[in-house]
């Protein structure tokens, strides 16, 4: 699994917050979701089969190269409908699927209602940048911090903390075993460190060598794991 780094000025977003209420209710739903398409995946196998509510069937170019199964050609309608060809409703397979359709319904009616706005509320106009969940903590960059809103959302993360904790994140997801100082800009490893705090005392210590060698930069050093690609 790549890493993935949000690009500074990153924050934290505060649970107690609306954005993260929003965001996280369509992050269980999106869950739930697909533990309900495995089950139409298992019905329709690994197809160009695409889902839109209560409309359902198979890709245009799916069905156009032949690679519709046979056991399903009599349950597909004979006309494309902008770009699919829905599954008849009163065919055997429509029945299997309908239910599964309700449910992912049901899921979504669950989700707290939003749009982008929440996000302009918070972060300003066109100012949220991406956001990223580290197990059940929700991250977020911004391209001006000068236009935030609701500063009160939100808490500023110390940059190398921040790559610290998505370095130790995808280290668990890889089972993988190394930690490295590294260079921000060019991604090189400067050397392999035990632990995040072991990496963030290194950093200091560099940091200070830096300023008494007049080299000092701010940010130049990042705490990553061993997939890391620099994202300047």
């Amino acid at each position: 699994m790549r890493e993935r780094y949000l690009t500074g000025p990153v924050f934290e977003v505060l649970p107690e917050s609306r954005f993260y209420i929003y965001k996280n209710s369509w992050r269980k739903a999106n869950e739930e979701a697909r533990d309900t398409l495995k089950k139409v995946t298992e019905l329709v196998g690994d197809t160009g089969f695409s889902f839109n509510g209560k409309s359902f069937g198979f890709s245009r170019k799916f069905v156009e190269t032949g690679k519709l199964p046979r056991e399903f050609a009599s349950d597909v309608s004979k006309n494309h409908s902008k770009g699919i060809y829905k599954i008849k409703k009163r065919s055997e397979l429509y029945n299997k699927i309908l239910p599964l359709s309700e449910e992912i319904d049901t899921i979504i009616e669950k989700t707290v209602v939003g749009t982008g706005f929440i996000a302009f509320d918070v972060f300003g106009l066109n100012n949220l940048s991406s956001t990223q969940w580290i197990d059940d903590r929700l991250f977020a960059s911004v391209y001006s911090e000068v236009l935030i809103e609701r500063q009160e959302d939100l808490k500023l993360i110390d940059y190398p903390e921040y790559t610290a904790l998505v370095a130790e994140w995808y280290r668990r997801k890889n089972n993988e075993s190394k930690l490295f100082l590294a260079n921000r800009e060019t991604g090189a490893r400067i050397e392999q460190v035990e632990d995040i705090e072991s990496g963030l005392e290194l950093i200091k210590k560099h940091e200070e060598d830096d300023k008494k060698n007049d080299c000092y930069k701010e940010n130049y050093y990042d705490i990553v794991n061993e997939n890391y690609e620099s994202q300047l």
